[in-house]
């Protein structure tokens, strides 16, 4: 997988002239409607806010993107939770959620919106490569989701972080079911810094990737075939314009 050093403004102002239209298209039916309102899509009920990206973000993860099917009683790490919308899914599947979510305006929608959820534990942590506090930038383009460690321009605040391995520690879990991962870019450091003997206790672990800033998902993927995974990348139809794609790894144990 080749990955583009110039493409982090090219991904910036494609996604930031796709959303707007899209935005604009999703919002003619709100007209009137108070800055939150509950967005109802597939069963479930969000609050979101007006003239953002939230609905579009709940309307990619329920609809559009390929996540792996959970089971009743499965472990999920939902990191990257935004205002909760895969923990969602994953709760009405039967499973048992802890979400990660670290800028506090999300951080407060995810907490309202699993609350119907008991099984969704919502947590107020970045995680990344290694334990801290961390400056994170909003990319330009984003109104509530983009905020990333490798941006070096946007609004920024700082954000407390915990490691993979901490949070297997933490919550004392002996295996995960499905390890969830749309961090912005934060997923590199996160795939290095994670001993292989960690990064074995989850069965199945699904990634967003984000090939700009010198980051290269094809590292990711080595590095999970080396722990004995079979690996399938799925880079989006406009990789070329955006970067981004997603990886699907299952142990091969798992048959």
């Amino acid at each position: 997988m080749r990955t583009f050093s110039r493409l982090g403004w090219l991904s910036a102002g494609y996604r930031g002239m796709r959303d707007g239209a899209l935005l604009g298209l999703a919002e003619l039916d709100q007209i009137g409607s108070p800055a939150r309102y509950t967005y109802r899509v597939n069963g479930m009920a969000l609050t979101v806010r007006r003239w953002t990206t939230d609905r579009l973000i709940v309307d990619e993860v329920v609809k559009r993107i390929p996540f792996p099917q959970l089971r009743a009683g499965d472990t999920v790490l939902d990191l990257g939770a935004h205002i909760g919308s895969f923990s969602i899914l994953a709760a009405r599947a039967g499973a048992r959620v802890l979400a990660f979510e670290p800028e506090p305006s999300n951080f407060s929608l995810l907490e309202e919106n699993v609350r119907p959820y008991p099984a969704v534990e919502a947590v107020p942590l970045a995680v990344a490569g290694a334990s801290g506090t961390r400056m994170m930038r909003r990319q330009v383009r984003c109104s509530t989701s983009g905020w990333s460690f490798l941006e070096s321009r946007g609004d920024s605040q700082r954000a407390d972080c915990i490691s993979l391995s901490e949070i297997l520690e933490h919550w004392r879990l002996a295996h995960v079911d499905l390890l969830k991962l749309n961090v912005e870019g934060a997923e590199y450091e996160i795939m290095r810094a994670s001993p292989i003997a960690v990064l074995r206790k989850a069965r199945r672990i699904f990634l967003e990737f984000h090939d700009y800033h010198g980051q290269d998902s094809s590292e990711i993927a080595r590095k999970l075939e080396g722990a004995g995974y079979r690996v399938m990348t799925r880079p989006e139809m406009l990789y070329r314009l955006t970067g981004i794609g997603y990886i699907d790894a299952i142990r091969s144990d798992e048959g």
